[in-house]
């Protein structure tokens, strides 16, 4: 004991033994370091306290990033909805959560029917192929409408047609759609289940004829609407305007004649000519497409069973008739230059088919209607 405590033994000392003691006690207490020689990590003497050690942790070991190890701190569900800090890390319940509700995805609309503006969470990043949102729409829209996402600009908001080409989109309020960027537009992908049956006007093929008894009041095909374009077959009306040049009319009735010339980008009737057939009173039948054709009597002549089985009235020369009796003629007739004065006979009833309808045209029994062409 005295040796392990520095002194050298000595028989005559009675003290030493304790002195040795003391010496040894006074050694072996423990000495805690500081915060600093804690953090520093020099110190070899001294004990580090449960305090001591976290400090000294958290000196070298910082949280993590995307380049550092560290300590990690997770993101609660409000921070994992919101998509905006990136310095914690999401669990798979708290990820499953947000996948569920598309709090990522899910906006809705803000602005005019012409242009819209989505905020999503997350601020969007600058347009991209299959950048995706789902969007409900706060109002109808009308015209070529837009879309402005984070406030990053304008791009049109489009749809496919039945032929698969993009044309504006027609959405309805409180419609929800999946819309995605292809990079150059925003193209809606659910498009309204009833948009083709409620809107007939977008199901007639183009160059179809639509007949309307208008003369009540029954509405025409919207103009404006970015999907189809139809024109009034009837000249010098307003409906046309924009869509008809070169408009011609010329004649009187039966043969008024009344045309003009399609001008749509787009429209595979621009630069046709069209005929105004509400204006010129034309009937439309099976044939060439396109083909006009004046009105025409089957070529006849008139005979009469008193004058003989196959007379013709019509024949050149000096005709004799003799009638002696018929009150349905009059004064008797003897002789007519049909080669000088011809013959006029009058069209009367036949006794059974009534009295004769006669004017300036020939035609069927019909009832008037506007007819309208779709052209786009």
């Amino acid at each position: 004991m005295i040796t392990s405590a520095g002194a050298v033994p000595d028989e005559a000392n009675t003290g030493q033994l304790l002195t040795a003691i003391d010496k040894k006690i006074e050694s072996s207490t423990v000495s805690f370091a500081t915060q600093a020689e804690a953090e520093a990590g020099t110190v070899t003497s001294k004990v580090m306290s449960p305090a001591r050690v976290f400090q000294a942790i958290a000196k070298v070991v910082t949280q993590a990033t995307e380049a550092k190890f560290g300590w990690l701190k997770l993101a609660t569900q409000t921070q994992t909805n919101n998509g905006l800090d990136d310095a914690t890390a999401v669990t798979p319940k708290k990820l499953a959560s947000t996948v569920q509700s598309q709090a990522y995805l899910a906006v809705t609309t803000t602005g005019t029917s012409t242009a819209y503006a989505i905020a999503p969470n997350y601020d969007a990043a600058p347009y991209a192929p299959n950048q995706r949102f789902f969007i409900t729409f706060h109002i109808a829209s009308t015209g070529a409408p837009t879309l402005n996402a984070s406030g990053r600009g304008n791009r049109s908001l489009k749809m496919f047609d039945y032929s698969g080409a993009k044309i504006p989109a027609v959405v309805y309020a409180g419609q929800m759609s999946d819309v995605v960027c292809d990079g150059l537009d925003f193209i809606v992908l659910d498009q309204p289940p009833q948009y083709f049956t409620q809107d007939l006007w977008a199901f007639q093929p183009i160059g179809a004829l639509i007949s309307l008894v208008d003369n009540v009041p029954v509405p025409a095909p919207p103009l404006g609407n970015p999907n189809y374009t139809y024109i009034k077959l009837t000249a010098g009306d307003a409906y046309n305007a924009g869509f008809l040049t070169s408009e011609s009319v010329s004649g009187t009735k039966p043969q008024l004649l009344a045309s003009a010339v399609v001008s749509l980008a787009g429209s595979p009737f621009n630069g046709a000519t069209v005929r105004l057939i509400n204006t010129e009173g034309r009937f439309i039948r099976a044939g060439a497409p396109g083909t006009i054709e004046a009105d025409q009597f089957q070529g006849h002549s008139f005979g009469d069973p008193r004058l003989g089985a196959g007379y013709i009235l019509s024949t050149p020369g000096n005709v004799n008739i003799s009638y002696s009796t018929g009150a349905d003629y009059g004064t008797v007739i003897t002789r007519i230059d049909v080669a000088t004065t011809g013959v006029q006979l009058a069209a009367k009833t036949d006794g059974t088919n009534g009295t004769p309808r006669i004017g300036n045209e020939t035609r069927v029994k019909s009832m008037g209607a506007t007819f309208y062409l779709r052209i786009k």
